[in-house]
């Protein structure tokens, strides 16, 4: 909801430990080791990628003593073991990934978005989206979930990794969070669909990303609370002390705008439309996105990249930081191309 008037690939935590730069696939011992091996992993699937499977089949991830969850092929040195990986780590490197901006359950538009994505960036096989995925939305969800994996499967997305909106239902995902801070919640019924915790760390082609979602409505009085808003939509002072505690990365992802981040968006946010936005509402809006734009201003990302205002817009700063803001489903500049190896961006319309 806009104020306007109309990471191949480690997850977690950010300790400086080494990993060893080759990692090989778990080989039983025994055919009852492997059976017992194989029925403990079906009911502990990867959090993100939900893949189990041993024998001559290579597997995307392993267990080490210490719970660890690590790539079966790992071809260059990364960060803490403890991480987590979000997918099978591909053979060849992620050069580039996707990122999109808000949604709202349209199938049309994560179709239409996907097929574009596949037509000019065909070796993109990771969408980073920016929220307002509408997670149960009230619109038919079942549909937009088959239209979602339906288009990746066409187009070659392995993988859609989410940071929440204040439009996913955090009736589900705060519960679970709050639980299990360093675990996605993988969508249901999917291997490629992953909502990722408020200050979740992960690498991709080398590029470390820290994932802030969350925002807050700022029509919240019209909304009924528990159906399509919740108390605890907006990001909070512990989630920021979280985020920050990794220090800093070179691309962060969010919901929420930040203040100062660019033109248009600060534009906007200086004439709310006050007959759709109640001044409770805009307080936690200004509330909210102080809370993401402290962790911004502390950790100096090289790119950060929002959705939730439905404003394609950039502001470049004189340290060569960057800050995108990407429009809406329906809309030029929902989606583009981040290119790893120097942070480039391209939008796709």
């Amino acid at each position: 909801m806009r104020e306007a008037s109309s990471a191949s690939e480690a997850v977690g935590s950010a300790s400086p430990m080494t990993r060893p730069s080759r990692i090989t696939v778990i080989r039983s011992a025994t055919s009852r080791t492997s059976r017992s091996l194989g029925v403990w992993l079906q009911r502990h699937p990867h959090p993100l990628c939900g893949t189990a499977r041993l024998g001559t089949v290579r597997l995307p991830w392993r267990y080490e003593s210490q719970g660890d969850c690590l790539p079966a092929i790992a071809s260059e040195r990364v960060g803490d073991p403890r991480l987590l990986m979000p997918s099978d780590v591909p053979a060849v490197p992620e050069e580039r990934v996707a990122i999109a901006g808000d949604w709202h359950s349209s199938g049309y538009w994560a179709r239409r978005a996907l097929k574009m994505l596949h037509d000019q960036a065909p070796d993109v096989r990771t969408v980073l989206h920016l929220g307002d995925f509408n997670l149960t939305s009230n619109t038919p969800w079942t549909a937009f979930r088959r239209s979602v994996v339906e288009a990746m499967e066409t187009n070659g997305i392995e993988r859609i990794l989410v940071t929440p909106g204040n439009h996913d239902d955090w009736s589900q995902l705060g519960p679970r969070f709050e639980l299990h801070p360093q675990e996605p919640y993988r969508l249901p019924k999917t291997q490629t669909v992953s909502f990722l915790p408020r200050g979740y760390r992960f690498q991709i082609g080398g590029r470390t990303f820290l994932s802030l979602g969350g925002a807050a409505s700022p029509d919240q009085e019209k909304r009924i609370e528990g159906r399509d808003w919740w108390g605890n939509e907006e990001p909070t002072e512990s989630d920021a002390a979280r985020a920050l505690a990794g220090g800093t990365v070179d691309v962060m992802l969010a919901h929420e705008a930040v203040d100062l981040g660019t033109r248009l968006v600060d534009a906007a946010i200086s004439k709310p439309n006050r007959r759709l936005f109640s001044e409770k509402g805009l307080s936690a809006s200004r509330r909210s996105r102080a809370v993401v734009t402290g962790v911004w201003t502390e950790l100096a990302p090289a790119r950060l990249f929002h959705g939730h205002m439905h404003i394609r817009a950039e502001g470049h700063f004189p340290d060569s930081r960057a800050v995108y803001s990407l429009a809406a489903n329906n809309s030029p500049g929902n989606i583009g191309i981040l290119d790893l190896k120097d942070l480039t961006w391209s939008w796709l319309d």
